[in-house]
């Protein structure tokens, strides 16, 4: 998420504390406007001259104030964003967990203010889903779906960014619903790279051993690697999860084509890395 989303995620969460932050300020604004010029007879030539008197004071204060409120709200939140920031990154290199942060090849974040057909998802009946864009002390900006039928979403990666094809590490922050589940569609070939088909793998949380769901989809069982607040953080490593299901039959992984989501799950983010485990070090979730 950008810096520039931050501040306005911040005050759609504390915007009663602004409102009552800004009547402190109006209050004693108009206190010592009041109490300042009075005595000095500041502008009083002009304000004679007018007939609502009272009211040029108010459109004085509430500008005074506005102005007031702005610029420390302004220099707290940088001072608090700054301090943040330092804070996470000494905290993430203390982190358990460890990410595939070095080769990124491709991105999704989930701070959407709109509907995700914007942003390269494709959706067969979009009213069967309702989005609300939702934030908290530890991401910032994510997605909550809620999925009234099972019906799929699906993020063709080829499509958006063909590098990401070459991908062979996802990782994705979510909070699952309880039927909910996330899919890799992959284009998977013989040893000898002269035969290919397409096939998926669903990903479910447990610790349990591949399953074949049909004849062109394994259930792969995951776990998080950690959890961030309600957040929970996989990593999957596709060439593994292709050794483990198709791969008893020969076959390999040949390329990542699409991403599905299917039920009601909330996501912060999904990212897609090239294969180099060896290189992983303590990772952010930004």
């Amino acid at each position: 998420m950008t810096n520039l989303k931050k501040p306005w995620q911040w005050i759609q969460r504390h915007w009663l504390g602004l409102v009552v932050a800004y009547a402190l300020v109006f209050g004693l604004t108009y206190t010592a406007i009041w109490q300042i010029a009075e005595p000095l007879n500041i502008l009083d030539e002009f304000l004679d001259r007018m007939k609502q008197r009272a009211s040029i004071y108010l459109i004085l204060i509430f500008l005074v104030s506005a102005h007031i409120t702005l610029v420390l709200e302004l220099i707290f939140r940088w001072r608090s964003w700054s301090s943040y920031r330092i804070t996470r990154q000494g905290s993430d290199q203390s982190s358990a967990g460890k990410s595939p942060d070095t080769g990124l090849i491709h991105r999704i974040d989930f701070n959407y203010g709109d509907s995700p057909t914007k942003h390269g998802w494709r959706i067969g009946d979009e009213s069967q889903f309702a989005f609300k864009p939702c934030s908290d002390g530890y991401l910032g900006g994510a997605l909550e779906i809620e999925s009234r039928r099972w019906e799929p979403i699906d993020y063709h990666v080829s499509d958006v960014n063909p590098a990401a094809g070459l991908g062979t590490w996802i990782e994705y922050v979510t909070q699952l619903g309880e039927k909910a589940v996330i899919y890799a569609k992959i284009s998977i070939q013989s040893q000898d790279g002269t035969k290919s088909k397409e096939a998926w793998l669903a990903f479910k949380v447990g610790r349990r051993p591949a399953e074949s769901s049909t004849s062109s989809e394994w259930c792969v069982y995951v776990e998080p690697v950690r959890r961030e607040g309600p957040w929970l953080v996989f990593q999957i490593d596709l060439n593994d999860a292709v050794k483990q299901t198709y791969g008893r039959e020969g076959w390999k992984l040949g390329s990542l084509e699409c991403i599905r989501l299917r039920g009601s799950l909330s996501l912060a983010h999904i990212s897609i890395f090239e294969s180099r485990p060896e290189e992983r070090r303590h990772g952010t979730i930004r």
